[in-house]
């Protein structure tokens, strides 16, 4: 789930301008929706520390998957307005992603080993972020944004279907 997940990630954060633009979306425009990530990855930390802090982390993590997962889809249309909604969303979701990252391991596993454990599922979600961009590159170049976008909805669809499986007491 959260190499699916990093995988997305990475490969959203290098491509980003490249599909708003190859979307008709002007640079301007694309730049000015690109800086919507940052704040709301800032804003949604915040309100997982205050509203969602008794939330089990498992909830934190399929809440932030649905928050990329609705983002990316919200880019399909290439609306402009919307696709600021979309960065708003999907860096919500990326914003909440990085502390359920840390914490889910430790709900479901508990201290005993956590540095170890963190270790092991660190490798493959960073190969995901090595290889991710670059597969990204060559299903832009090949085959568009709108087909990129819609591989990148499906690795989010199983990364969410892959968090039904968690328990989440």
């Amino acid at each position: 789930m959260l190499t699916f997940q990093s995988l997305v990630i990475s490969s959203v954060s290098v491509h980003l301008l490249d599909v708003l633009k190859l979307l008709g979306i002007a640079t301007s425009t694309a730049l000015a929706i690109g800086m919507m990530i940052g704040p709301s990855q800032v804003m949604a930390r915040l309100a997982e520390f205050s509203i969602g802090r008794n939330l089990h982390p498992t909830w934190s993590a399929r809440i932030a998957i649905l928050l990329c997962g609705v983002g990316i889809a919200l880019l399909l249309p290439a609306i402009p307005w919307l696709a600021f909604v979309a960065l708003a969303l999907y860096g919500a979701g990326n914003g909440i992603l990085t502390i359920a990252r840390g914490t889910l391991p430790l709900a479901l596993f508990g201290a005993d080993g956590y540095g170890a454990r963190m270790g092991l599922l660190a490798r493959p979600m960073l190969i995901a972020q090595a290889v991710g961009p670059i597969a990204a590159a060559l299903a832009l170049e090949r085959f568009g944004s709108i087909p990129l976008l819609v591989g990148m909805c499906i690795l989010v669809a199983i990364s969410f279907i892959t968090s039904l499986a968690l328990p989440a007491k």
